[in-house]
């Protein structure tokens, strides 16, 4: 399990490919290459967001090019500087599988919502 982090990562799809056109058919989705475990284990959560208590869900909007590569992303929703630059982090550097349509790879919008939960603090007996 991940040190002092617990990630809920889903993906959520946003319309279908990014530049799109009228007659477009959408013929599968963008899938992370190594899952979402490889994702999270990516992720650092930030010693100032830590130090604040910050916990949340960061909303990161990017686009995924014909290559896999992660284009445009941007904080949709953010929670704090320090948790919002780590999502950006690690959605800049991740790898997926292109989406297609029409049986050709094409860059699509997709929408990541990236959720912090710091450890529930141990009670001492007394």
């Amino acid at each position: 399990m991940l040190r002092l982090l617990s990630l809920l990562l889903l993906l959520v799809f946003v319309a279908a490919p990014a530049r799109a056109q009228e007659d477009t058919v959408s013929d599968g989705y963008p899938t992370l290459i190594g899952g979402f475990n490889a994702l999270a284990q990516e992720m650092r959560y930030p010693e100032a967001a830590k130090a604040a208590g910050d916990e949340g869900t960061v909303f990161v909007q990017f686009v995924v090019d014909e290559e896999g590569r992660t284009d445009d992303a941007e904080v949709l929703l953010g929670v704090s500087e320090a948790l919002d630059a780590e999502a950006l982090r690690v959605v800049q550097q991740a790898r997926f599988t292109p989406g297609r349509a029409d049986g050709k790879p094409v860059s699509m919008q997709l929408t990541l919502p990236i959720k912090f939960v710091l450890p529930a603090q141990k009670i001492k007996d007394r």
